[in-house]
């Protein structure tokens, strides 16, 4: 082979004077070693079937190696003119492409960068195209969804079974990313088979080169742990806050119904219950409600009175040894059967009780009532931390106490055993710290039952 024009601008391209690549065999003679043969079966293909590609241009991407011993990457614009089967002249157009084959190679480094990294990344990574297709999931993704990495290309997340609500809100984060270019951040909860995982989402634009957005990089964590560990913090925080306001309200005042407001409605306010209420208990086990937080739309309960027994014996012993009790079973709760049904008329569904129990001079224990939180709407499952909460707040209402503050009225106190026995009156009790006396009404005569 051998060139018979070669325009000015080749010695540029390779270094060689234009006379030498006129030489027979120049252009064999300079290709790259490693691109020699397949360029040479190239090249016998298109002569031995001149007929076929006559008159149509074709590209061929080698390298020629330069005068300086490096290689040029070229592509070569070739059109072939032949009359029947003899090839009658071969016209190119030879141009430089280094520049673009070395971007090439990089982005493909980095391609191969990003893969190894993403297929190691204990992180969903995901890559979408402007109709929020998935270009692109990692092994972390797949394994997550449940399915393997093909089964996501070329599809949405609504066309996948997401849910629809997730599907909103992704494919709105990744439109505000092409449409402004700027990176977007979410944070969700997604549904899974064996739990409820929280995730962090950053989506990040990735621009063509005039620009323009072409796709979005998804990077998404699951910070279950962490939020579970945030709200952690914000409960001991307002734990710490609720103690405080009853602290508070015990050294300012020693009224004692003002203190007990503050203390239901804290544990109320705390817990998300609808009702909390305190009961206080004779040694006969009746009762009446002294105090009351409750949620609008629910009956009020202060100072209705139960003058039959409230509880069990057994489960007055076991209040008395300062032992709380959540609701699991209505059935098996100890209760009277009056204040059975009026629980279940008023739709409890799951109850706290801690006990309020007050230390003697002669070491002995009383209970004095019950400090109960109580939900009517969904079934509660109290988490360590209420109950931790719960009997914190009872600590700040008992304390050792050598002897009650005023006398009572009621058997526990009035020292007659054969006296009837009677709700006592809350600002008459014994309480273990010096409190004033509030005037209080006279308790409903209807039967009590914590709702």
């Amino acid at each position: 082979m051998q060139f018979t024009f070669v325009s000015p601008q080749a010695e540029a391209l390779l270094g060689y004077p234009v006379e030498q690549w006129r030489e027979p065999d120049f252009w064999v003679n300079h290709l790259f070693p490693a691109d020699r043969e397949v360029m040479y079966r190239t090249c016998r293909e298109q002569t031995c079937r001149p007929g076929d590609w006559a008159g149509r241009e074709r590209a061929l991407q080698y390298r020629l190696v330069h005068a300086n011993g490096q290689p040029v990457w070229v592509e070569d614009i070739i059109c072939i003119e032949a009359e029947g089967c003899e090839v009658k002249k071969v016209r190119g157009l030879i141009l430089d492409i280094s520049d673009r084959k070395a971007a090439e190679l990089t982005l493909r480094q980095r391609e191969e960068e990003f893969r190894a990294l993403a297929e190691h990344s204990p992180d969903c990574i995901m890559r979408c195209d402007r109709q929020y297709r998935f270009l692109y999931v990692n092994a972390a993704t797949a394994m997550l969804a449940g399915c393997s990495s093909h089964d996501f290309w070329g599809k949405t997340s609504q066309e996948l079974g997401f849910p629809e609500d997730l599907v909103s809100l992704w494919h709105g984060a990744m439109e505000r990313a092409f449409t402004t270019g700027q990176e977007q951040s979410l944070e969700y909860t997604l549904p899974l088979p064996t739990h409820q995982m929280t995730a962090y989402s950053r989506i990040v634009p990735e621009f063509a080169a005039a620009g323009s957005v072409t796709s979005v990089l998804i990077v998404a964590r699951d910070i279950t742990s962490l939020k579970q560990a945030q709200d952690t913090l914000s409960l001991q925080a307002e734990r710490e806050r609720t103690l405080r306001a009853i602290a508070q309200h015990i050294r300012e005042t020693l009224d004692l119904e003002a203190v007990l407001a503050t203390a239901v409605a804290e544990i109320q306010r705390t817990l998300h219950a609808d009702r909390t209420l305190i009961l206080q208990l004779n040694r006969d086990r009746s009762g009446a409600v002294v105090q009351e937080a409750v949620r609008d739309g629910y009956p009020p309960l202060l100072g209705m009175s139960c003058e039959n027994e409230c509880c069990s014996v057994e489960w007055y012993n076991t209040y008395r040894s300062g032992q709380p009790r959540l609701l699991t079973d209505l059935t098996t709760e100890g209760w009277s059967a009056c204040i059975m049904r009026q629980m279940r008329s008023r739709g409890v569904k799951s109850q706290l009780v801690v006990p309020l129990v007050q230390q003697q001079a002669d070491s002995s224990v009383d209970l004095w009532g019950l400090l109960i939180a109580q939900t009517s709407g969904d079934q509660r499952v109290w988490q360590p931390d209420a109950i931790d909460l719960a009997q914190q707040v009872a600590g700040q209402l008992r304390s050792p106490s050598s002897k009650p503050t005023s006398s009572s009225s009621c058997n526990r106190n009035s020292g007659n055993a054969n006296a009837p026995s009677k709700p006592c009156a809350p600002a008459t009790a014994s309480w273990p710290f010096p409190m004033k006396t509030s005037p209080r009404r006279p308790a409903s005569k209807r039967n009590f039952s914590p709702p």
